[in-house]
């Protein structure tokens, strides 16, 4: 079998069924923000389609837990989410694969996180190289399952295994990172 990682986005809303497990169910209704409950309704959406198209599997025979450090798992793949400001992210893999995207929203001055954010190995002096530090981060701390995000000692240009690149949708701009195993075979799909 060829090594892979897929990565989906998609704006929302999309067309889609309504069915989502029970025990991702609970979850989404349990969220009180309307915007953030409809990405995670529609990042399962997205899930399920790229776990269809990628491994030929019905998504309504796959068994995910949700385990204590409050990332999800499948019986089936390998696979990581992300969603911000309208877009959803999905990463489907054959082996360990973290992603995260991030609008670039400038109003929120993400460098007066410099401190808590970047490692003393790392460069920071504009918010376009906040962003996708931030990204790695994120990706990174999916793909290694630890339980504790601690932004300031992920060096990421210790990464090998990472990618990371921009998306542009109308004005909106979006900087989104994959870590995984495979990323030497990258195939991305826009729903």
């Amino acid at each position: 079998m060829e090594k892979f990682v897929a990565i989906y986005f998609a704006h929302i809303p999309f067309l889609c069924d309504g069915y989502v497990p029970d025990i991702r169910k609970k979850e989404i209704e349990s969220c009180n923000n309307f915007k953030v409950k409809q990405e995670k309704f529609y990042i399962w959406k997205l899930l399920e389609t790229a776990i269809k198209e990628c491994f030929g599997v019905d998504p309504k025979e796959v068994v995910f837990t949700k385990l204590d450090n409050g990332k999800w798992v499948c019986d089936r793949c390998f696979f990581s989410l992300s969603h911000s400001h309208g877009i959803v992210c999905v990463a489907v893999s054959d082996a360990y694969v973290g992603v995260d995207i991030e609008y670039m929203d400038t109003k929120r001055h993400p460098l007066n996180l410099v401190g808590k954010t970047v490692h003393k190995n790392e460069k920071c002096e504009t918010e376009n190289d906040f962003f996708p530090l931030w990204t790695m981060k994120e990706a990174w701390f999916k793909y290694s399952n630890d339980n504790n995000f601690v932004p300031n000692k992920i060096d990421t240009t210790a990464l090998t295994n990472v990618k990371t690149d921009y998306l542009n949708i109308g004005a909106e701009r979006y900087v989104w990172s994959v870590v995984g195993d495979n990323i030497n075979n990258i195939k991305i799909y826009f729903k």
